[in-house]
């Protein structure tokens, strides 16, 4: 069943003395949200930065985050704005917030600013997706993984394959 989303953004705001993440409609907005998050369902946010994250150019590439909810599989929201690759890690850690501390799997195939702007508002580790056995340049990381996902001619049948099994 399809149903239309709310067009808006998110926003930190006060509720009484507490800091949260808002949702406010608006008809231009950044983020379709089909579902508002539910208490106690984890969610997940897959997240694809702009390529070179070039926001002055002409046409410049779109930053893209799509939120699922964990258990079943559906979309619930969807992210979809020109924006600077730090400007894009403080909007999904607004998102991951709103969503219950979601899950988030990153591409970091070209720009890691999102995934260091993620980090340094110290969104937590354990809640961004993992690449198991990899190394950096510097052989660190085995065994632990590095963050983000790396899209590669390796992963990118893996990745199509899975999806193609879950539709």
């Amino acid at each position: 069943v399809f149903r239309e989303p709310i067009v808006g953004g998110l926003r930190e705001e006060f509720v009484g003395t507490r800091r949260t993440v808002q949702f406010f409609a608006q008809p231009h907005g950044e983020m379709s949200m089909f579902k508002r998050p539910q208490p106690g369902i984890p969610y997940v946010i897959g997240a694809d930065v702009a390529q070179g994250g070039d926001t002055v150019v002409a046409d410049p590439d779109f930053s893209v985050a799509c939120a699922l909810d964990q258990n079943i599989g559906e979309q619930v929201a969807v992210v979809r704005e020109r924006m600077t690759p730090s400007a894009f890690g403080q909007y999904l850690y607004d998102l991951g917030r709103f969503y219950n501390w979601a899950y988030i799997n990153i591409e970091v195939n070209f720009e890691v600013g999102t995934l260091e702007e993620l980090l340094r508002m110290g969104y937590p580790v354990h809640l961004i997706y993992r690449r198991p056995g990899a190394v950096d340049q510097q052989g660190k990381g085995e065994g632990r993984g590095l963050l983000g996902w790396k899209t590669t001619t390796v992963t990118r049948p893996r990745l199509i394959s899975k999806l193609d099994t879950a539709f």
